[in-house]
């Protein structure tokens, strides 16, 4: 851009001083650096149309006056010359009120697109470079509209028109392997308004594909799609993943001196893996340090990282008045929030349960079954279970926790999942059978752990805990009445010597599923090491498909 401006500068010949400036201006413009131009008017003004508005909407843009951009753009848009250029920056005006929530003035600024793209067909035809311009402009027009949409109009359980045209636009390259970085808004909207309708699988394939392509001058975009990538992992229990993309915002994000935009992202991506591992203080420092980048409004991305981490925290610490807090604040946000309306009901019911809001809690619950759906749904079977625990009807409570966990499937959240299954713990342990009670607990402990949400795990190896030696002290004639039969017989075979490995041969078991086994045995029976489980037991003779004695145990010759 600065050679072309020295020789522009340097040119005597009018046409070639012009032809010059405009490589310059198209430079800046792929560079998303029209600003820099400032400085340059006497050049600029030589060239037809509005060029120097448009460099004056992109300084606008840089400094977050999103409505001055408008303003100067509206000006821009009455010119008949270089439409394709008025519409290309008009579509970096777009992009800005989109990130940062702006609903109204993006609808404004997509309507002035529309008519500046129908006029640019003819310059766009005789101009490779023009024509890709358009294409990516369009693209970026088609990705506004389907988030307007969903963040605007009411909830509706089908396809609303402008998602529906932007997954047709988006069908044919991707089919034909055409995908490009023309293409990367479009599929970061695509994604994002499929996370907001927990198309979980399908926002994760859009959000991915827009990662690799949005060109990487288009920083905030990218931010956007691996934060937004980040949490649709979270829910999809892939929270692994989600720390890898964490890292990769945090490699971006940079030092210090990096924009505050961009470490305001990174920065409440982990604000949300911190309160989701049961770490609350650091989730509380990372939320400040995101909110400290925001200025007076930031992306809609990191509102909505930062009340994931809210809601996670509040549960996590037991503070339902927090919880019921955020849910209020985030009804007055001006974004869709990402939970269905069956997450948001269990929610607001957890909090109006434990803050014992009884009257609101069953008020909540009835029209909660009004709703489709809800009459197969976990979390409202769960809820259905406390009802009925509220008004002493047992066989009731215990026949809906029943339901809520056999509803239970892997398109339910991961930590609703294991509120369903610590739920049923405690009815079935208060209710039924405590040592039936605890394979609940077991079953919620084993997912946590495979996630990795370590202090929720610590919370239910401590109610384990707490309920075996409950059930020790109760029959203290018996040592193993924490266990339940099978348990009893591996944690024999375990006294006996016996590997994981032998013991699958003998109960016709994996391995892995035995070693799952003796890690509940353990916490059960209060204990570390499998070496300990002889000194609490007797040794156990395993028999054969016969009923006779295995005689060729690990010990014999």
């Amino acid at each position: 851009m600065e050679a072309a401006l020295q020789r522009a500068e340097a040119a005597q010949d009018v046409a070639l001083r012009a032809e010059f400036t405009t490589r310059a201006v198209r430079i800046a413009y792929r560079a998303r650096q029209l600003h820099r131009l400032i400085g340059h008017e006497a050049l600029l003004l030589e060239l037809k149309g509005p060029v120097l508005d448009l460099v004056d909407v992109s300084r606008a843009v840089v400094a977050g006056d999103i409505g001055g951009a408008i303003t100067v753009l509206r000006l821009a848009a009455t010119h008949t010359d270089n439409s394709v250029w008025v519409a290309a920056v008009a579509g970096d005006v777009l992009i800005a009120a989109i990130t940062l929530g702006l609903w109204r003035d993006a609808a404004e600024v997509l309507g002035l697109i529309r008519a500046l793209v129908s006029q640019a067909g003819s310059d766009a035809a005789s101009d490779p470079e023009l024509a890709e311009i358009v294409r990516r402009v369009e693209f970026d027009a088609l990705g506004a509209a389907a988030l307007i949409e969903h963040h605007t109009a009411p909830t509706s359980p089908t396809a609303p028109a402008a998602l529906e045209a932007l997954a047709r636009a988006l069908e044919r390259p991707r089919i034909r392997h055409l995908l490009s970085h023309e293409h990367g808004f479009a599929l970061l909207a695509f994604g994002s308004v499929l996370n907001g309708r927990r198309d979980l699988g399908g926002s994760a394939v859009a959000l991915a594909r827009a990662a690799r392509l949005i060109d990487a001058d288009r920083e905030m975009l990218l931010q956007w799609a691996r934060a937004e990538l980040a949490l649709v992992r979270v829910r999809q229990a892939r929270w692994e993943d989600a720390r890898r993309l964490a890292d990769e915002l945090d490699h971006d994000a940079g030092t210090e001196e990096s924009p505050a935009a961009r470490r305001s992202v990174a920065a409440a991506v982990r604000a949300v893996l911190a309160a989701l591992d049961g770490r609350f203080a650091h989730a509380e420092r990372f939320s400040i340090r995101a909110l400290d980048g925001t200025g007076d409004r930031g992306a809609v991305i990191t509102s909505v990282l930062l009340t994931h981490a809210r809601i996670a925290s509040a549960i996590g610490r037991n503070d339902w008045a927090a919880l019921l807090y955020a849910l209020d604040d985030l009804e007055q946000q001006n974004h869709r929030h990402i939970f269905d309306q069956h997450e948001w009901h269990a929610l607001r019911a957890m909090a109006l349960w434990h803050l014992d809001r009884l009257t609101e809690y069953r008020a909540l619950y009835a029209s909660w079954n009004t709703i489709p759906g809800a009459d197969g749904h976990a979390y409202r079977w769960a809820h259905a279970a406390i009802i009925a625990r509220i008004d002493g009807d047992t066989v009731t409570a215990l026949d809906c926790t029943r339901e809520a966990v056999d509803a239970l499937t892997d398109d339910y959240d991961p930590l609703g999942r294991t509120w369903v299954r610590i739920l049923a713990g405690t009815h079935v342990s208060l209710l039924g059978d405590p040592v039936r009670g605890l394979s609940h607990y077991e079953d919620a402990r084993t997912e946590l752990i495979a996630l990795g949400a370590n202090g929720f795990a610590a919370l239910c190896t401590n109610i384990i805990r707490t309920t075996s030696n409950e059930l020790a002290r109760r029959r203290q004639d018996d040592p193993l009445a924490a266990l339940t039969t099978q348990q009893r017989d591996i944690a024999g075979l375990v006294a006996a010597g016996y590997t994981s490995t032998e013991i699958g041969e003998l109960l016709h078991l994996s391995r892995k599923t035995i070693d799952f086994h003796v890690a509940n045995i353990l916490v059960r029976l209060g204990i570390r090491t499998r070496r300990e489980i002889s000194r609490v037991i007797k040794p156990a003779a395993p028999t054969g498909p016969e009923g006779s004695l295995v005689s060729n145990g690990p010990n014999s010759s």
